[in-house]
């Protein structure tokens, strides 16, 4: 397993959810966190200084691979399905039929490259 939750409400990404068996406590959690972890590193919060038992909690989930952001996140968790892509068929060609979603992540990544 990973620490890549995904907690957006988009219809794709809460059958992505399912299909991982992550429950809903466990969204909320995380999107709690990553809400008061980006407070706190955008200014929002009066009292700038993180709670010692939060300190904590930051590194002991950074230490695990926990993502603060959504779209990093999400971005790790569609390059490890390619990677397990390429492992199980020996290629990063991913048919469209086979897997759509996969397929557009990985054409998105494709023109993106190009454009740089």
């Amino acid at each position: 397993g990973d620490c890549h939750v995904p907690t957006s409400k988009r219809k794709f990404i809460e059958e992505e959810r399912q299909r991982l068996g992550i429950s809903d406590e466990l969204v909320e959690w995380v999107s709690q966190k990553r809400r008061q972890y980006m407070s706190w590193q955008t200014g929002k919060v009066k009292n700038k200084n993180i709670p010692e038992s939060d300190q904590v909690q930051i590194l002991i989930l950074e230490s695990m691979g926990f993502m603060w952001s959504e779209r990093e996140a999400q971005w790790q968790r569609y390059f490890n399905r390619l990677e397990a892509h390429k492992a199980r068929h020996g290629t990063l060609h991913v048919a469209k039929e086979k897997d759509p979603q996969l397929w557009l992540w990985a054409d998105m990544q494709r023109k993106t490259y190009q454009k740089e």
